[in-house]
């Protein structure tokens, strides 16, 4: 009895744990992103104050918006398992893509949703993430 209840937890935890790598969806690592008023003043210190609730996290990109323009981001991930996701961060806040694992890349297209023009395409660093204003985006640092 004891055996077959291992089993099932242990079956049970690694489900959560690839649909974590899977899903780029709400935080909770079942669920991956995060949004916040913004209080931090560095990508780093978002990724950390972000660890400090979720210790397991790995992979840490977040993204602040200062502008007063909802930004829509799409996040894509090639590996371990290609994904994306597509969400607004709203104006003067900031939200987090952070995962369990190591993603190696994790990519990103920001649009400005008032004039529908791009603000950013590229990588994002991890641990570093992104600054944005109504037209561009830079590592914040």
């Amino acid at each position: 009895m004891r055996k077959s209840a291992l089993f099932i937890s242990l079956t049970l935890y690694s489900l959560n744990s690839f649909s974590a790598v899977n899903t780029l969806a709400i935080h909770n690592l079942a669920n991956n992103y995060s949004l916040h008023n913004i209080t931090s003043t560095t990508g780093a210190e978002a990724c950390n104050n972000e660890q400090k609730s979720d210790p397991i996290i790995k992979t840490c990109t977040p993204i602040k918006n200062t502008s007063n323009d909802t930004l829509t981001i799409t996040w894509t991930v090639t590996a371990p398992v290609p994904d994306h996701m597509t969400m607004d961060i709203t104006p003067q806040s900031e939200k987090i893509f952070g995962n369990d694992k190591v993603v190696e890349e994790v990519s990103a297209v920001v649009l400005n949703k008032m004039t529908n023009k791009q603000v950013f395409t590229g990588q994002i660093k991890n641990w570093v993430g992104l600054i944005c204003d109504t037209s561009h985006c830079s590592d914040w640092q």
